[in-house]
């Protein structure tokens, strides 16, 4: 086996200065990902419906491994072309 710089355990991935930078990168482009999804597929621009949804399938994306303290350093990552300015 070879040495590798990151890890992957439980779907976090750390490198090996126990830095969780690729994981936010991955978390919030997954996140981003799916948000565009509801957008795209939903018909209904139903702010209610729309925040249910994010919060059933793209909410819980980003809470995953919030003891980690990463919450924050995701949420910056995601750019002003997120869900909730898409919906204004």
């Amino acid at each position: 086996m070879g040495q590798s710089n990151k890890t992957r355990d439980l779907g976090i991935i750390i490198d090996n200065k126990l830095n969780f930078n690729s994981y936010v990168s991955a978390v919030a482009h997954k996140a981003h990902v799916r948000a565009s999804l509801i957008l795209r597929t939903f018909v209904s621009r139903d702010i209610d419906i729309l925040t249910k949804a994010f919060t059933t399938y793209v909410r819980s994306i980003l809470e995953y491994g919030t003891y980690l303290n990463i919450l924050p350093r995701i949420t910056s990552a995601l750019d002003e072309n997120n869900f909730f300015y898409r919906l204004l």
